[in-house]
């Protein structure tokens, strides 16, 4: 009877901790989902922009290839992508957010996204094609 009470007891233990480990991973993976889809819509838009217009804290805004301005900027841990007309919702729970023009046509991107104690960095550098 009491080796069953163990037994059971053990198996309980490793059921929750399973269940623990499985939240951590779900989490973590929505981190790097958001961070990576914000990070290609980035630079996408760069590579195929005809310039940068202003780079500031937690904004960036450039002339698209169409002509039309693009500006990304973090509000409230939420990246939004806005073109004239709207303004869409990009990469949620970021916590930090930089963009430094390391030569006219190179960008250095830093996206760190938060979430529970649990945090993804992204780091890129992205060039503009040529015309």
């Amino acid at each position: 009877m009491a080796i069953s009470t163990v037994i059971i007891g053990a198996m309980g233990g490793l059921l929750i901790n399973g269940s623990q480990a499985y939240g951590r991973v779900d989490r973590y993976s929505e981190l790097q989902e958001n961070g990576r889809t914000g990070m290609e819509m980035i630079a996408r838009d760069f590579k195929s922009s005809r310039q940068v217009v202003r780079i500031s804290d937690r904004e960036i805004s450039i002339i698209g290839a169409e002509g039309a301005s693009v500006i990304y900027r973090v509000s409230n841990g939420t990246l939004y992508r806005a073109v004239p007309g709207t303004s869409n919702p990009v990469c949620m729970q970021v916590e930090e957010f930089r963009v430094e023009e390391v030569f006219p046509d190179l960008l250095k991107v830093k996206l760190i996204t938060e979430n529970h104690g649990d945090r993804y960095i992204l780091q890129t550098q992205v060039m503009r094609r040529s015309d």
